[in-house]
């Protein structure tokens, strides 16, 4: 499933704004559709940025100092 984000309008025309997961932008009009909302736009969001720092993020490895910074504070 991917994630996509959309603009719609209600039954009273209010403009509603969100994102869904779906297979594809077809998945993401019936949902919609489902729902009473009139699909005006539908854009698949690029996620591969926010995987990339998380990755990082916990790549990394710990420290001597933070590890017995930690165990101190354990303590």
């Amino acid at each position: 499933m991917q994630l996509y984000s959309y603009k719609a309008k209600d039954a009273k025309g209010v403009l509603v704004k969100g994102q869904l997961e779906a297979s594809s932008q077809a998945g993401v009009a019936d949902n919609l559709m489902k729902r009473q909302f009139i699909p005006i736009s539908i854009a698949l969001v690029e996620t591969k940025n926010n995987i990339k720092v998380f990755d990082n993020l916990f790549n990394e490895k710990i420290g001597l100092e933070d590890m017995i910074m930690f165990s101190r504070q354990m303590y």
